[in-house]
């Protein structure tokens, strides 16, 4: 994952990056908007980590169970569209 060139420290921009998985996610503590469209994505995880993330794009991605998102407390924006959601837990 490439943080996005305006502003490193606050956003990630993986766009089509061909991701399966999210384990990378933890160590960017500061991370304010996470874009990763168009993916290979099927479970949210390991997203506790980020409580000052604002924006979450994982739309275009293989996700059925939508969870993993409890922790985000400032979550202002979520696109989960064209995804195979069949179950919200939690």
């Amino acid at each position: 994952m490439t943080p996005a060139a305006s502003s490193p420290a606050d956003a990630v921009d993986a766009v089509r990056a061909a991701l399966s998985e999210l384990h990378d996610l933890p160590s960017m503590t500061s991370l304010r908007s996470l874009n990763l469209h168009s993916n290979r994505v099927a479970r949210i995880s390991h997203l506790e980590p980020l409580v000052r993330l604002r924006s979450l794009n994982l739309s275009s991605n293989q996700i059925e169970v939508m969870e993993g998102l409890h922790a985000l407390r400032q979550l202002e924006t979520l696109d989960l569209s064209c995804n195979r959601i069949n179950m919200i837990d939690g």
